[in-house]
Parts: C-alpha cells; sequence; structure tokens
C-alpha cells in the first residue's frame, strides 16, 4: 500500500506542476497496484484522478470514460459521496462535448446526492 500512496502522491505533486501526463502516468501505477491487491475503492480513486487529468488536458472522452469507470465502482461499493462527486465531473465533461441533455442529468443526479448527503 505504500507504494501505491506514493505513486499517488507523486501524481498530485506533478499535477500541481502542470506535468499533466506525468501525473497521469504515476495514477496508471497506482491503479495496476490497486487492480493487483484487489482495492476496488482505490481503483475508484485512481479512475476519478485520471478522469480529472483527462478533462484538464480536453481529452473529454477519455475523461468521460474514466468518470464512467469510477461511477460503476462507487455504485458497487455504495459510495455515496464517491456518486456525488463523479457526477459533477461527469456534467462538467458532457457540458464541455456538447451533450448538455446528459450534463443537466448529471447535475440533477450530483444535487439529489448532495441533499440526501447534506452536502452543502
Amino acid at each position: 500500500k505504500a507504494q501505491r500512496r506514493s505513486c499517488t502522491n507523486l501524481a498530485h505533486a506533478y499535477l500541481m506542476i502542470g506535468e499533466f501526463r506525468q501525473a497521469g502516468a504515476y495514477h496508471c501505477k497506482a491503479l495496476e497496484i490497486a487492480l493487483r491487491i484487489k482495492d476496488p475503492m482505490i481503483e475508484a480513486q485512481c479512475f476519478y484522478s485520471l478522469g480529472c487529468i483527462q478533462l484538464i488536458s480536453c481529452n473529454y472522452q477519455k475523461a468521460i470514460d474514466n468518470f464512467q469507470k469510477h461511477l460503476q465502482l462507487a455504485q458497487s461499493l455504495k459510495d455515496r459521496y464517491g456518486e456525488c462527486r463523479v457526477y459533477w465531473s461527469l456534467g462538467k465533461a458532457y457540458t464541455c462535448v456538447g451533450q448538455l441533455e446528459i450534463a443537466f442529468l448529471c447535475a440533477c443526479k450530483h444535487l439529489s446526492f448532495a441533499e440526501k448527503l447534506r452536502d452543502h
């Protein structure tokens, strides 16, 4: 687990200095570790982080794909906070590709989860 945390920390450090490719590479390494140790919560976090990097890099379809993978894992884990967060991010990504109806549905789901979780 320490190796996975190190990869995640390096990914965040590269992200902070604008080195998105390197950040993505370290998140991919963290994802490989999560898959190897069979930790779906960490796997979900890695997919979310990869989606964020893709969104920042304007790779919107890849961002959507990664956010969808996060969503599937969050739903299977009953991680309502993870679902809430990813609907917000999916909404942004769908807005960027011009799929405004889907973006609107994501925004509504985000609001619904936020209200249920009392996340003001």
